[in-house]
């Protein structure tokens, strides 16, 4: 989408159209006078939208209105694209109000999320789900459980991917969230097993991450030393794209941490039930990064594959009961050592973090990927040197989470967590290194 000159002059500029709170009796409050500060957050490690919103109150809305805890807030806003982001949100807490001193007014936050944040703690799921794919039984789930009353209340559900083995499975008392998460760890994309139920801005997505990384970069995002200026309107997008500040998150560092939790080996202790015999299943992340079918950011491991090779299987264990066949002779046909691969393809995703703060941009959701382009920070041989890249930092990354931060006064900013589960340089190997 091209971005809206009328709405947009520089990077941090936006158009609040409208902030509504609706109490539980349906009264509507309009609150554009009183707001100062909206917070929007999406990760694909949480199930729905959540964020904030403050108000300086003139005219003790919290007794008046009142606020108990039940309202509705109804929130839009553009820039940069040309559709206005209209959502709306059901308040579960409220911060302490503080009286300004000198002044008639107080200052409160009040805590939202999606409304299906409501609906999933009020119902339970007790049926069973028979010769159905997994994806079919989400989308029966969302359809049954979480859809709302109001057309705002029901964001679309995308399965980007639709498993194609069917199965049978009894839920006992979950609620849909638990239901559908537990369903995501038996879900498998080509041996990929890392998918995700996540909402961003657009609707709510069952999909693997592994697919999400095949996805072309929505463009490159890049940090260097020369400050950003304050006058963007020459050229808006390129300055919608520089990276303010960024820091490296040190997940990845942690090696022995991850490599105990299975991210480079473990082993599997299964027992059959059916058949009763014992067997047993190890997980190198070595082949499975050399397995052309799984999905990777990169074509460099996160460590020299000489390295990986040296962790023994053992360093992390799990026993698991199997069942060769379910009932109603249908197969079970989701291999119960999957758990092994799922936690390595989620833990290599830990591995290199970067958190930018950038200006803000509503196309941004999470879920999509960004190039990633920042100066290394080595000196120069000469001042006639061109600044290099730094390989270990840059290249493509994958938005788990956005933080959209709207401003009364400082205007809109993101910041944005991207992650890689492999790099475009190599790690010098014994033989480089000598």
């Amino acid at each position: 989408m091209e971005i809206d000159k009328d709405v947009l002059k520089n990077a941090n500029d936006i158009s609040v159209k409208k902030v509504e709170i609706e109490n539980h009796a349906g009264i509507k409050v309009d609150c554009s006078e009183l707001w100062v500060d909206i917070e929007v957050y999406e990760s694909i490690y949480s199930n729905v939208l959540t964020g904030s919103i403050t108000i300086v109150d003139t005219m003790n809305m919290i007794r008046n209105a009142p606020i108990i805890g039940k309202e509705y807030v109804e929130v839009s806003f553009k820039t940069p694209s040309t559709e206005t982001v209209v959502k709306r949100f059901v308040v579960y807490d409220m911060s302490v109000k503080q009286r300004i001193p000198g002044k008639q007014e107080v200052i409160f936050t009040l805590q939202f999320a999606s409304p299906q944040y409501g609906l999933n703690y009020k119902k339970k799921i007790s049926k069973s789900y028979s010769n159905m794919t997994l994806s079919n039984m989400v989308r029966s789930i969302y359809q049954n459980y979480l859809k709302g009353p109001n057309d705002l209340d029901n964001p679309k559900l995308e399965t980007t991917f639709d498993t194609t083995k069917p199965t049978t499975f009894t839920i006992p008392n979950w609620s849909p969230f638990q239901t559908i998460n537990w369903l995501a760890s038996k879900a498998e994309f080509f041996g990929n097993c890392d998918y995700m139920f996540f909402e961003t801005l657009d609707g709510f997505y069952f999909t693997p991450l592994s697919l999400l990384k095949t996805k072309k970069p929505v463009g490159t995002y890049q940090y260097t030393t020369e400050p950003v200026k304050d006058d963007t309107s020459k050229n808006l997008e390129a300055e919608m794209k520089k990276i303010i500040a960024f820091q490296e998150v040190q997940n990845g560092n942690n090696k022995a941490e991850m490599e105990m939790e299975g991210l480079l080996s473990s082993l599997s202790i299964g027992y059959d039930i059916t058949f009763k015999n014992i067997e047993y299943n190890s997980f190198s992340y070595v082949k499975d990064f050399q397995n052309l079918y799984i999905q990777n950011l990169a074509s460099e491991p996160l460590l020299p594959l000489t390295v990986a090779t040296k962790i023994p299987p053992q360093t992390k264990l799990y026993y698991m009961q199997k069942s060769s066949y379910s009932r109603d002779n249908i197969m079970d046909q989701y291999n119960v050592y999957n758990k092994q691969k799922r936690a390595s393809h989620l833990l290599k995703n830990n591995a290199k973090i970067l958190k930018l703060d950038v200006p803000g941009d509503s196309r941004r959701r999470a879920g999509q990927t960004i190039n990633v382009e920042i100066i290394s920070a080595e000196f120069l041989k000469s001042k006639d040197d061109d600044a290099i890249l730094d390989g270990h930092l840059s290249g493509k990354y994958l938005i788990t989470a956005v933080g959209h931060h709207i401003g009364k006064f400082d205007g809109y900013s993101m910041g944005m967590e991207v992650i890689r589960d492999s790099f475009e340089e190599a790690f010098p190997d014994e033989v480089s290194i000598g």
